[in-house]
């Protein structure tokens, strides 16, 4: 396909630039041990034209001769979208059989990896993430699209849970037309130039509109459905959409409102610094709004450095050599200039610093999370930079020798030292609501309400090591939107003690879905119960195929083998295993005990699916 060639064509032809690719045919392996077959084709390019000189090339850089007979070459314009020419299947069926050259075929890619297969019988092995050292400033460039794409990809796991909860509950019809038109909304906005932020601004405007109008329709679907479910009367009820409990009430299910929490007190000092307290944390900042202190009482320790301040907002020159929005250079994360509040403001449970930069301002309100656990930071930006990059650094006292980054189903691990050229290259790197830095037997977990761009790195200070996590809220391109990012902009931060990954994907999961406040006459247990010790539900909906079952989704989160029980709030005939688009796997029955509990063994990032 298209755009999955035109990926590895440019994950290739970066590689050429400082490291050497050992194969170019193998065995990906991911995170959870599954593996795919995988072709780099080795003429770098996914715009070929079929000229000899090419197939020379590709011939020239083949670097599978002892094992395979066979290379991909994809011809045609491929960024375009015009596919190949007559005139370059005309070159392909020239050369296809000419002394003291390759031999070519046109065919299909399932041709080419089924041949692969049946002569390549034990490929090496590629294991985890293969870190494109190119194009990082993707994971920030048009942060409107991100946050839209954040939000309407939640929302559509949400809608799915309550409208299956309410079909299954209180006979209201799945919207199965309504829901698979939203996910395509949301999937055609995943296109390899639009995500990313490296469309022209007509492709954005479009995008966060149909975003937006995305949102409109899956809140009203979860209205309805939540409704359907409470029923009438006048009880103040509250939903859980999140895989976790929050404030007692259970995951996925539903219950009486709980009473607020009081999670934070302000108190000021005499010398006009101020601190904000709950049971579990103790936030110190000065009178100029230097956040000197976050101490977390179960431990004593202050994740802040000695005379250093954290939640900094930083602002970078931003101008890329080449590719204005895709790039991020590293000379742009060198020298940054830490932004300093002009005005702090005291409120009866958080502070506010007001910011003024270049042509910008900006405004963070700092409290306290309702839970009292967390340190959540509210950014307002008012952005009319040109080539700049703002980030928020937090300085943490401690000594790690890698970070941890949420990705699908999991998360990745990353070294912080740059020991090697392939160490060095990712001073950018991506991850999905969380990254997580530690010790043994202590970390501190950094959230995100909708960005994806992060570096972290290690730091010495007169001998002590600390760790730097900084997020990229905002860039300002001029290539190929002139006015990229321009406008209005919020952002959700939650800074908390967090000594395992579980307890960072806790907290992200619960920024992500929090509870839904409904009048109503009957609280709902949930449809389905996960118990084990780090499995997660992922989705929870009626089949595609429209026959009324129910499908499970669950997965492995801290990389460790784990016991998982199902147990349903349901009537349950049967419990069968099927893949990802819903498919049976043969001897795929999975038991039901005398409790009514399905019971897994499910392995490090394990991902399955019930029906």
């Amino acid at each position: 396909r298209k755009a999955g060639l035109r990926w590895f064509f440019t994950q290739k032809m970066c590689w050429n630039d400082t490291n050497t690719m050992p194969h170019h045919t193998f065995a990906w392996e991911g995170m959870d041990g599954s593996r795919i077959l995988t072709h780099f084709p080795p003429n770098n390019t996914y715009s070929g034209d079929m000229r000899p000189v090419e197939l020379a090339r590709s011939v020239r850089n083949f670097a599978d001769h002892g094992g395979a007979s066979i290379s991909l070459m994809p011809v045609g314009y491929g960024n375009g979208g015009g596919g190949p020419t007559r005139e370059m299947v005309r070159d392909a069926r020239l050369q296809s059989d000419l002394e003291g050259s390759a031999r070519v075929r046109l065919a299909t890619p399932e041709e080419f990896f089924t041949q692969v297969e049946g002569e390549y019988a034990d490929p090496p092995v590629w294991l985890g993430e293969m870190y494109l050292e190119f194009h990082r400033g993707i994971y920030t460039s048009q942060a409107r699209t991100k946050q839209g794409n954040r939000r309407v990809e939640a929302l559509l796991v949400e809608a799915e849970l309550w409208a299956a909860a309410a079909h299954l509950r209180a006979g209201m019809p799945y919207p199965y037309d309504e829901l698979d038109e939203l996910w395509k909304v949301a999937l055609l906005g995943q296109f390899h130039d639009v995500l990313p932020g490296t469309s022209i601004a007509w492709v954005h405007r479009e995008t966060e509109a149909a975003h937006h109008q995305a949102g409109v329709r899956l809140e009203q679907l979860i209205t309805r459905s939540l409704a359907a479910l409470a029923g009438s009367g006048e009880q103040d009820l509250a939903f859980n959409p999140a895989p976790f409990s929050q404030n007692g009430l259970a995951a996925t299910g539903g219950g009486l409102r709980p009473r607020p929490h009081v999670g934070c007190e302000l108190s000021e000092t005499p010398d006009g610094d101020i601190h904000l307290s709950s049971d579990a944390l103790e936030v110190r900042i000065t009178s100029d709004g230097a956040v000197t202190g976050v101490i977390d009482r179960s431990t004593g320790r202050n994740l802040v450095p000695d005379g250093q301040r954290t939640a900094v907002l930083q602002l970078h020159v931003d101008a890329p050599a080449r590719w204005d929005a895709w790039d991020l250079d590293r000379a742009a994360l060198r020298h940054p200039q830490n932004l300093a509040a002009h005005e702090v403001v005291v409120g009866a449970d958080h502070v506010t610093l007001r910011f003024r930069f270049g042509q910008s301002t900006a405004e963070q309100r700092i409290g306290i999370s309702a839970d009292g656990a967390s340190v959540r930071i509210d950014t307002t930006v008012q952005w009319h930079e040109r080539q700049r990059l703002l980030k928020l650094a937090f300085p943490l006292d401690l000594t790690a020798h890698e970070a941890s980054y949420e990705t699908q189903f999991g998360h990745m691990r990353r070294p912080l030292q740059a020991n090697t050229s392939w160490d060095a290259a990712r001073y950018e790197v991506c991850a999905h609501r969380w990254v997580h830095v530690g010790e043994p037997g202590f970390g501190v977990a950094v959230v995100n309400g909708g960005n994806y761009g992060h570096d972290v790195r290690r730091e010495s200070h007169d001998g002590q090591v600390s760790t730097t996590v900084r997020q990229s809220l905002l860039r300002a391109p001029t290539f190929p939107d002139p006015d990229a990012d321009q406008g209005s902009h919020e952002f959700t931060t939650l800074l908390a003690p967090a000594p395992t990954t579980a307890d960072a994907l806790r907290i992200g999961a619960t920024l992500a879905a929090p509870l839904r406040l409904v009048t109503g006459g009957q609280p709902q247990q949930p449809i389905v119960e996960l118990r084990g010790r780090s499995a997660v539900l992922s989705a929870v909906k009626l089949a595609a195929d429209r026959s009324g079952d129910l499908i499970v989704r669950l997965y492995e989160a801290a990389g460790s083998r784990t016991a998982a029980a199902l147990r349903f709030g349901i009537e349950v005939s049967s419990v069968r295993e099927c893949d990802l688009t819903e498919l049976d796997i043969d001897g795929g029955e999975v038991g039901v005990d005398a409790t009514g509990e399905a019971r897994l063994v499910l392995r490090p990032f394990d991902v399955r699916t019930l029906r």
